[in-house]
């Protein structure tokens, strides 16, 4: 109602935007019409005249817009009510498309630059297909409104007219929804990729409830001198917020409701290890028709490059695989839950102190999303050219040791390719490891740093023979920074060093010629590994 948005608002917002009805959640031009037909419904129950009342209704209108921080939808669509409703002051017919017209010169004229915001192309975009095309679709639904044969309209008891207005609504509803999604469709193809199907029935259902919930809004703002009646009010709310994030959820899980279309994909198969930031690390491997999580970021790493990266590349991984009990790691596993269809997760440890770890595990068992802890030796299939296997596993009871102590080491084989993931293992972990014996050559390590220990040590690599290690970098604290001197030396042994404080992300494309094509997304840097 007021346009706030809490932390986790992309998790949140999920269900509205896979339904296609993201457009109830924020405040739009929706809203303010809303606003209008509320005020003009309580003004009508006082016998205000309709001249007198349009000014009442746009100052309400205004108010709405100035309280939820006058933002462009809601401007535009004060601009478009302003111009409607002064035809009925000055007794002209009203023209939608004269006050879309207008509407977009006056905002233009304000700032030209508005012609190229996605949200102006939408909004003027949707509205003139409304306008346009409403009553064109609107036939397509007439079947709905049709009366009966043999018995005259002068004849209709109250429940026959009451069934019959409510058809009229229908199709008139449908028509429009249907308008503004021909209107909607080729924008959010080009600027998101997305396009939900289902919007042309969930988003006049959804509009009912949200009625409703703007009516017990401003019902609570009018009874606040009575605390107590205003508290049941704002409790009813509540129970209709939900019942419309439920309806979302509905429509969002409709077989076949919603497409999305991938771009960027830097090649058919792929790796992206991203850079999260703060020593926090991510990566994602596409192949084929699976993908996987190989960590998820910080809370805040997921929800600022994570989740808009999958969204944008189309990806929804059904997998996870978590390193560590590090809140840099897996801090946002619980926001990935709930944004994508994860069916299994594979965990280092049982128990850990981490508060991240501890909700992670009571999210799945509540979901039933299967768990499972890595040991030494395990084999997981991704695909028919991608596995991994679990190189080392933590003490899976010591839950004093610090998370970089707990680290499970997996190895996976891509196309070929071998890419030993050590994220932030140290010595004690690579010393293991060693003593242990077994293969553990890889053509590229995604590492980390260790927070009180070093990591990547020269026995370590001469194990390991890389070819390239993407190592992650973040200025602070200290031990998080890559040093210049280890990577000088890598560099002079002649593994290729990928320092993400510089990279950035860094892809990793399995190429059709056998190659591996490893590159970064901010310097451009590039090498090519062949067998």
């Amino acid at each position: 109602v007021l346009g706030e948005m809490p932390e986790d608002e992309d998790v949140l917002i999920e269900a509205y935007r896979q339904s296609g009805t993201l457009h109830a959640f924020s405040v739009s031009g929706m809203h303010v019409a809303m606003v209008g037909i509320i005020i003009w419904w309580v003004l009508r129950c006082c016998w205000v005249p309709r001249r007198a009342a349009v000014f009442v209704i746009l100052i309400a209108m205004l108010g709405y817009v100035w309280i939820t921080g006058m933002k462009p939808p809601s401007i535009r669509a004060l601009i478009m009510a302003a111009v409607v409703l002064s035809a009925f002051v000055l007794r002209v017919r009203p023209d939608l498309l004269n006050a879309l017209g207008l509407a977009l010169l006056a905002g233009l004229l304000f700032d030209g630059h508005q012609l190229f915001q996605v949200g102006s192309q939408l909004s003027f975009g949707v509205v003139a297909a409304i306008g346009i095309f409403a009553a064109i679709m609107r036939k397509r639904f007439a079947f709905l409104e049709v009366q009966e044969l043999y018995l005259p309209r002068q004849l209709y008891g109250f429940w026959q007219n009451a069934w019959l207005w409510l058809r009229q609504k229908a199709a008139s509803g449908l028509g429009a929804s249907s308008a503004a999604s021909a209107g909607s469709v080729p924008l959010t193809l080009w600027h998101f990729g997305f396009v939900s199907w289902v919007s042309i029935l969930a988003s006049p259902l959804i509009g009912i409830p949200v009625l409703a919930l703007m009516i017990l809004a401003l019902a609570a703002t009018a009874l606040t001198p009575i605390p107590a009646a205003q508290q049941q009010v704002n409790r009813w709310n509540g129970s209709v917020a939900w019942f419309c994030t439920q309806m979302a959820t509905f429509f969002a899980a409709a077989p076949g409701g919603n497409t999305t279309v991938a771009r960027g994909w830097p090649g058919k198969d792929f790796l992206i290890v991203y850079d999260v930031g703060h020593g926090g690390g991510a990566a994602c491997l596409k192949d084929g028709d699976t993908s996987v999580l190989f960590d998820i970021g910080s809370k805040s790493g997921f929800r600022r490059t994570v989740l808009p990266s999958l969204r944008y590349l189309a990806l929804r991984p059904q997998n996870i695989v978590l390193s560590h009990p590090d809140g840099g790691h897996i801090g946002g596993t619980v926001e990935a839950l709930d944004a994508l269809p994860v069916r299994q997760i594979l965990i280092p440890v049982d128990k850990a102190r981490s508060t991240n770890f501890r909700d992670i595990m009571a999210v799945s068992q509540k979901r039933d999303i299967k768990t499972r802890r890595g040991l030494r030796g395990m084999k997981f299939d991704i695909s028919p050219d991608a596995w991994f296997e679990v190189l080392h596993e933590p003490d899976a009871h010591d839950q004093n040791a610090v998370a970089d102590g707990r680290v499970m080491i997996t190895r996976l084989h891509w196309h070929g390719w071998r890419v030993l993931f050590t994220n932030d293992a140290g010595l004690g972990a690579e010393r293991k490891m060693l003593e242990g014996g077994g293969d553990l050559k890889a053509d590229v390590i995604v590492a980390g740093r260790h927070l009180h220990d070093s990591s990547l040590g020269d026995d370590f690599l001469a194990a390991v023979q890389p070819k390239a290690i993407i190592a992650s970098h973040a200025d602070f604290p200290r031990a998080e920074r890559v040093p210049e001197d280890w990577a000088a030396a890598c560099e002079k042994r002649g593994t290729r060093v990928f320092h993400q404080g510089w990279t950035g992300a860094v892809t990793l494309v399995a190429a059709g010629d056998g190659s591996l094509v490893i590159r970064g997304f901010l310097d451009g840097s590039e090498v090519t590994l062949r067998r």
